[in-house]
């Protein structure tokens, strides 16, 4: 289960690095403190839908260790909602509708988290909703076959 507890934490790392850098590249250009708070929201905070998916496994319990191995997988499913490339889209086209401009920052910070999540995956389709609809948001053909909890 290390190396599962491991990846798990490189992943927060670099998560945590890259919001950081953009944090300070979005405030050098901007000087305002409140972009700061919209690239947190798309950078860190959208992993809050990792909760739910744990939350429908254990209905209600919460144990840390559980959650940062990603026992929730266990259940055969992944939902993770806010992880979504349609949402990029609908906020992109929101944030130009409405322009706002804190809005683009968040979207922006949420499609690098996107990205960097995409670059684990070995289908570049996992992170559209709509794909893992499709595949009943099962885990086992989403991760990509029998052994997928292999680690857990």
């Amino acid at each position: 289960m290390l190396k599962k507890e491991i990846r798990v934490a490189l992943d927060i790392i670099a998560h945590f690095l890259v919001t950081s850098l953009l944090c300070v590249w979005v405030y050098s250009k901007t000087q305002e403190a409140s972009f700061i708070v919209m690239v947190v929201i798309g950078g860190i905070l959208v992993d809050i839908d990792h909760f739910i998916d744990y939350f429908f496994y254990f209905k209600g319990s919460f144990r840390a260790r559980d959650f940062f191995t990603c026992q929730y997988l266990r259940s055969g499913k992944i939902y993770i909602f806010l992880h979504s490339w349609e949402i990029v889209i609908i906020l992109t086209i929101a944030s130009n509708l409405l322009h706002s401009t804190h809005l683009l920052v968040a979207t922006f910070s949420l499609a690098v988290h996107l990205a960097m999540d995409n670059l684990q995956r070995r289908s570049p389709l996992f992170y559209f909703l709509a794909y893992r609809y499709y595949k009943s948001f099962d885990a086992r053909t989403l991760y990509g076959g029998e052994h997928f909890l292999e680690g857990i």
